[in-house]
């Protein structure tokens, strides 16, 4: 069952000449997030220090299900790896020790989207089913340019 297995923690990020904080858009996870989703074998591990705009688009802050989103449009490619007693797939700026790795997987953009949506209606956010809908339909149609340019780093790896 799709389920977010931690709660989300962020701050604001600075991330060059920002004077007023109240105009910046970008936030850094203070904390580990993890998220279950039906489509992936194991919980999706996003680390602390990743930096999202969550639904820029759509003048949303805050949201879990975008973080969610971010994390896999800027990571194609993910690891799966032991974290305590945790197995989950976290990307390449978490790893320290590569002997860790047990198998690399990749995620594409209409997974990464599909995920995106799961990850919407099972937080119920937005509440309204259509509006989920049209945001769902703004990423599939208009994101392939983010998707690629974010997975730049991580197609190296």
């Amino acid at each position: 069952m799709a389920r977010f297995l931690s709660r989300l923690v962020t701050e604001k990020e600075c991330l060059e000449n920002c004077k007023d904080k109240a105009s910046i858009r970008r936030h850094k996870l203070v904390e580990p997030f993890i998220y279950q989703s039906d489509l992936l074998p194991i919980p999706l591990y996003i680390h602390r220090g990743f930096s999202t705009d969550f639904a820029s688009y759509f003048g949303r802050e805050g949201t879990a299900g975008s973080v969610v989103h971010d994390f896999l449009y800027h990571n194609h490619i993910l690891y799966k790896l032991q974290i305590g007693d945790l197995i989950v797939l976290a990307s390449s700026d978490y790893i320290i020790n590569r002997d860790l790795i047990k198998e690399k997987i990749k995620v594409g953009k209409l997974k990464a989207d599909a995920i995106f949506k799961e990850a919407m209606i099972i937080s119920n956010d937005p509440p309204s089913t259509f509006r989920r809908f049209l945001i769902w339909q703004a990423v599939v149609w208009g994101g392939w340019l983010a998707y690629w340019q974010g997975g730049k780093k991580s197609t190296k790896n």
